[in-house]
């Protein structure tokens, strides 16, 4: 075999030599954020305390005192917070006067709730708001829906009712108390139940038809068919949600009413003054007193607004930063 002559043999040498030129370098991937609505929107209601803040405690503090909260003035315990944070909430919606005025009283918590339900929905999803009062005109507009979409819920129920009491009537009528104890068993099972159940629908669905009116706008009949939907279509996933509103709702009221009972007891020491450990006394110490209890209210709205929220992400596939944007008129 003859030689090789040296460019063959150059290029043959180089050939078989490793490479010591770098390699390219390939584009960094850019790094991904964790999509947590889509894994764990629960996370959701552990943003209401923050939403909370501010206006809508303001708002729901001046409504209980002028109102006529009972849990207005409870109080301070600094040794047992939860204790006392337990009977406030008891009280938040019982009022001082007869209960004629219960009935204005809901209308007016009604319109508040809307609006408040508005502002805390719109810091949630870190959407852009229209102003305080421009919310507390908007929930003022739908009281009359909140109000329409309460009498359909109630509807069924009390049309079930009429009809167990009709046919109670006409049965110790025609056949005395003995043929009403013989048929109560009928009665309880195909009558009472579903009296039963369509009343705690009802109940829950007024909430979220409160919420359905505030966020979305929607009219009478599309709260009410949006909360029987969202009530009993997803019963375990409404009390998953209702379970850490009610948690969080809990430890944060007892935060406060721990903050409220140390700010008592240090006055107490320092001044002698140990009337405030049993109730908040002079007009300015219950103003703080009732504008921080204020909470109380915006929080119970609040997490009606974001359990809804949740829900018609879970039923209608809606997300959850999507708010219905009340058309603006051109300026002129």
């Amino acid at each position: 075999m003859p030689p090789l002559s040296p460019a063959i043999a150059t290029h043959a040498t180089r050939s078989t030599m490793p490479d010591d030129r770098p390699l390219p370098r390939l584009p960094a991937e850019p790094l991904r954020r964790m999509d947590w609505p889509a894994v764990a929107p629960w996370l959701l209601l552990l943003r209401v305390p923050e939403a909370v803040a501010g206006w809508p405690m303001v708002v729901g503090g001046l409504a209980a005192a002028a109102i006529g909260s009972a849990a207005a003035d409870a109080p301070l315990g600094p040794a047992r917070p939860w204790l006392v944070a337990a009977h406030v909430w008891s009280g938040v919606f019982n009022y001082r006067e007869p209960s004629a005025w219960g009935v204005v009283a809901a209308v007016l918590w009604v319109a508040i709730g809307a609006a408040i339900i508005r502002i805390t929905a719109l810091r949630l999803t870190r959407a852009a708001g229209r102003g305080v009062f421009r919310s507390l005109l908007s929930g003022i507009r739908s009281t009359p829906s909140v109000l329409a979409a309460a009498a359909l819920l109630a509807a069924p129920a009390g049309l079930v009712a009429a009809v167990l009491w009709s046919l109670a009537a006409l049965t110790r009528l025609v056949g005395g108390p003995p043929l009403a104890e013989a048929l109560a068993p009928l009665g309880f099972v195909f009558a009472a139940i579903p009296l039963a159940v369509l009343t705690l629908a009802a109940v829950v669905g007024l909430p979220i038809a409160l919420a359905a009116t505030a966020v979305d706008g929607a009219d009478a009949f599309d709260a009410a068919s949006r909360a029987f939907a969202y009530a009993t279509q997803r019963v375990a996933r409404l009390a998953w949600y209702a379970a850490i509103a009610a948690a969080v709702g809990l430890l944060t009221t007892t935060l406060l009413e721990a903050a409220l009972g140390l700010a008592a007891w240090l006055l107490a020491v320092v001044t002698g003054a140990e009337g405030m450990l049993r109730e908040p006394t002079g007009w300015f110490a219950r103003a703080a007193v009732r504008l921080a209890r204020g909470y109380y209210p915006a929080y119970a709205f609040a997490s009606f607004g974001a359990v809804y929220l949740l829900l018609r992400r879970d039923i209608d596939g809606q997300p959850i930063d999507e708010l219905n944007q009340p058309a603006q008129s051109p300026a002129a």
